[in-house]
């Protein structure tokens, strides 16, 4: 059964998305292994009255792709801070919606940016609250998570 907060993060990074990009997502039914194919993370930590992180797998031809768009570049323009730059971004609008929902009064931390999701590991126990997977218009998977303090 999917929670409001399932519900909720799924209608933002779709929001987020369409805003950003000008494109809709699909859910997906399986999402990227950031194990298995290379990929860019961000991650945002909300803390306060809720404390744990919003996070999102995008997988690397994606991040550039997004990070093409968002800064008007030529196919192949871009360089990994603007890669970056560009996830952190995806990552703290998607985090600032889904916070406004957590209870208050709550933070939003500056975003971080992992180039290579395979290699990060988690600092402490959490709870995986919501696990979304969507489908760009390009054909490539992204992963979003709530994860929560345990």
């Amino acid at each position: 059964m999917m929670t409001d907060l399932e519900s909720n993060a799924k209608e933002y990074v779709n929001m987020v998305w369409n805003t950003l990009f000008d494109q809709s997502l699909a859910a997906a039914d399986q999402g990227l292994n950031p194990q298995e194919e290379e990929s860019r993370l961000g991650i945002v930590s909300i803390s306060g009255k809720w404390n744990g992180f919003v996070n999102i797998y995008l997988p690397s031809p994606l991040a550039v792709l997004a990070a093409e768009k968002m800064f008007f570049l030529e196919p192949g323009a871009s360089s990994q801070s603007e890669v970056q730059d560009a996830v952190g971004e995806i990552i703290n609008m998607i985090g600032g919606n889904i916070k406004a929902i957590l209870p208050e009064p709550n933070q939003l931390s500056t975003p971080d940016v992992i180039w290579n999701a395979a290699t990060y590991a988690w600092p402490e126990r959490l709870d995986l609250l919501a696990d979304l997977s969507f489908k760009s218009t390009c054909g490539q998977t992204l992963k979003v998570q709530i994860r929560q303090k345990a």
